[in-house]
């Protein structure tokens, strides 16, 4: 699957609580560092490599 590029950063502030899709809401969100694609693509490559079932749970609150 391609992956659609997006503009990658490192944020800092805090959570507060998460949305629809489990995304975590932050407040006093502050850009640290934007992150080389480079970067974004080795990690998602061993990620995608182990089944969806191996995984468990995602949610994180």
């Amino acid at each position: 699957m391609e992956r659609v590029r997006t503009l990658d950063e490192l944020l800092s502030g805090r959570e507060v609580g998460r949305g629809p899709d489990n995304e975590p809401l932050v407040h006093r969100c502050r850009l640290i560092a934007e992150v080389a694609a480079e970067v974004i693509d080795e990690a998602v490559e061993p990620v995608e490599s182990v089944p969806a079932e191996h995984w468990g749970s995602l949610r994180r609150a």
